[in-house]
């Protein structure tokens, strides 16, 4: 169901920008799927918030690694209600 909508989005409203985004939403759902059925059978005897915690630590880590890579840090324009919105997500979490 999920490939002949795909399909039929490729064929009706073809861009290739689109078509990324397609692909990497799908290319990640896939590789989240396969780390979770990993991750339930190697450790299942392992405490889960222990673990939940370790995946998002490294997967920040990467995704920070990732967009210093490739974003133009020097162009940032820090305004006062961009830090006030960081500080006020950073006091939720």
């Amino acid at each position: 169901m999920i490939q002949c909508g795909f399909f039929r989005f490729l064929i009706l409203y073809f861009n290739t920008q689109t078509v990324t985004g397609e692909l990497l939403i799908i290319v990640s759902a896939l590789s989240w799927a396969c780390v979770n059925v990993f991750s339930k059978v190697k450790f299942s005897g392992d405490e889960i918030m222990n673990m939940t915690a370790w995946q998002l630590l490294i997967g920040a880590i990467i995704l920070f690694v990732i967009s210093i890579m490739t974003e133009n840090v020097s162009q940032t324009e820090w305004t006062l209600p961009a830090v006030l919105s960081l500080r006020i997500a950073r006091l939720h979490s």
